[in-house]
């Protein structure tokens, strides 16, 4: 079997519930990201089947004040806030939930 290349993945919560995945390439590319699930064991559960390998993987749990990050063969670290990047775009996405929501009571 050849040797498969290594991957990092993200598991995100949206801070209006749900759970989804991502899977990004040695190139830090992109490669794929799941359907939205309702909880985390059904989000784990379906990385694993898409080939997610705790052991081996680099991966981060990012939730909506902060990130675990386990790398692969070292203890888990923890970061608080997000990068800005991700903070920005968290902002706009709470704004647009908020004029949804505002838009749905009109």
């Amino acid at each position: 079997m050849p040797e498969r290349s290594p991957s990092r993945w993200s598991f995100v919560r949206h801070a209006g519930g749900g759970w989804l995945w991502q899977r990004f390439g040695p190139d830090g590319r992109l490669e794929i990201t799941s359907q939205t699930h309702s909880a985390y064991g059904k989000v784990l559960t379906d990385a694993l089947q898409h080939g997610f390998r705790p052991k081996e993987d680099d991966y981060s749990v990012d939730l909506p004040h902060g990130r675990l990050h386990y790398p692969p063969g070292r203890d888990p670290e923890f970061t608080t806030g997000l990068p800005r990047r991700k903070q920005r775009l968290r902002d706009v996405w709470r704004e647009l939930e908020h004029a949804d929501s505002r838009a749905r009571e009109d």
